[in-house]
């Protein structure tokens, strides 16, 4: 996407085109550019592309038919429900005054966090800080930002609060989990933001190591927010911000729930006997390390230090998707075996295969067992008193 094709886009005509095909599917999105093209319309690539683009945003922005995408800029965006819940993380530590997002993007942020302060968006991509402009006038907060191109680097400067979202692209074409592969490089900017505030928020890969995080200084909570039981973003605070070592947050439609480090272990308990109900936690928890806090937090038993999976002989309606939940119908020490024997006896068809550190493909246990994907029950394999087990439970 260029400066003149985005320009373009949020014209009169631009906005005319757009919408006159903003109900098209994707399916029909390649026909439509040989049409434009034999119209003689300008930016027919682009106009397409940000329409495909605007259509994998839906389930991102709330006013994802009207907003302005780069491909890379979508990618790497905090959707709504995290900018949401970033910016009310800095309205409680800093109430008010001056943040400066150091690396705008298409504006995810940065738009959230105009609700509440002053806002210096700064980019060195002009096509991406544009984004950040229009977006936010779609969404009512550009009479609280000032846009700024140029480079992280030349902006740190007078601020209540700094938030960053370097770039993690390896090669320009892959993506990296490292922090030391970011632009701009998180190692090296990091202590200049420090000498200015110690309130800073920056965002990483949910894939990132913790060796790396704890050669930073500053020594960060680090949080894992998930979505839909998929890890969406990580988030390294320090200052103000910091309440913990490790944080799992999880949002979806209610009100989002947390756990962290500081929750008592006095409850914690690990068994090597398996209840009527078993609970495999929200990926966040599990990427946080926070298995143990929660099971003590809601007095659970944890089967293994091997993995993250917990039983019980109680059911309870947990907040917030926390758990995945199982009834325990049958199970056994694993072999195939063992394991044809358990499905034959139980009739069982149709089922979800879920292997926690087992060592084997799913897949090719389904085909091994000749069992279709789907249905109301899983097949569990894990360990379980030093041994390997299959479990098959009723999905709740």
């Amino acid at each position: 996407m260029t400066a003149e094709a985005l320009e373009f886009l949020n014209s009169k005509e631009g906005k005319e085109i757009l919408e006159n095909y903003k109900n098209i599917s994707i399916k029909d999105l390649p026909s439509l550019v040989f049409k434009l093209f034999k119209k003689d319309v300008a930016f027919a690539s682009e106009i397409v592309t940000l329409l495909k683009l605007r259509n994998n945003s839906l389930g991102k922005f709330s006013k994802a038919s009207e907003m302005y995408f780069t491909t890379d800029g979508l990618e790497q965006s905090s959707g709504e429900r995290i900018s949401e819940y970033i910016a009310n993380r800095f309205k409680e530590v800093i109430g008010e005054g001056v943040v400066t997002d150091l690396t705008s993007g298409i504006g995810g942020n940065t738009i959230f966090l105009a609700k509440y302060f002053k806002v210096k968006a700064v980019d060195l991509d002009k096509v991406h800080l544009a984004c950040t402009e229009y977006n936010s006038i779609l969404y009512g907060t550009s009479q609280n930002i000032e846009f700024t191109h140029g480079k992280a680097e030349d902006n740190i400067k007078d601020s209540q609060a700094f938030i960053i979202d370097p770039q993690r692209i390896r090669g320009g074409k892959t993506k990296t989990r490292s922090i030391y592969n970011s632009q701009p490089n998180i190692v090296e900017i990091l202590p200049k933001m420090l000498k200015v505030t110690e309130n800073i928020c920056i965002k990483i890969s949910p894939a990132f190591d913790y060796d790396e995080i704890s050669k930073l200084p500053g020594f960060p909570e680090i949080e894992i927010i998930s979505e839909d039981n998929n890890n969406k973003g990580a988030f390294l605070w320090f200052g103000k911000f910091k309440n913990a070592k490790c944080k799992a947050t999880i949002l979806d439609n209610e009100k989002p729930i947390s756990f962290d480090d500081t929750i008592s272990l006095n409850n914690f308990k690990q068994t090597d006997l398996l209840k009527k109900y078993l609970f495999i936690p929200n990926k966040s928890i599990i990427k946080a390390n926070l298995t143990e806090q929660v099971a003590s937090f809601y007095n659970l038993f944890k089967i293994s230090d091997k993995n993250e999976l917990m039983t019980s002989d109680k059911i309870s309606n947990y907040p917030n998707k926390v758990f995945r939940s199982f009834e325990i119908i049958d199970y056994d020490v694993f072999s195939m075996k063992n394991t044809k024997e358990l499905v034959k006896r139980n009739n069982l068809d149709r089922s979800h295969i879920v292997a926690r550190h087992f060592g084997i493909n799913p897949e090719d246990l389904r085909k091994k067992l000749k069992l279709k994907e789907g249905g109301g029950y899983s097949l569990i394999f894990t360990d379980l008193a030093d041994k390997k087990y299959v479990i098959l439970s009723k999905n709740i």
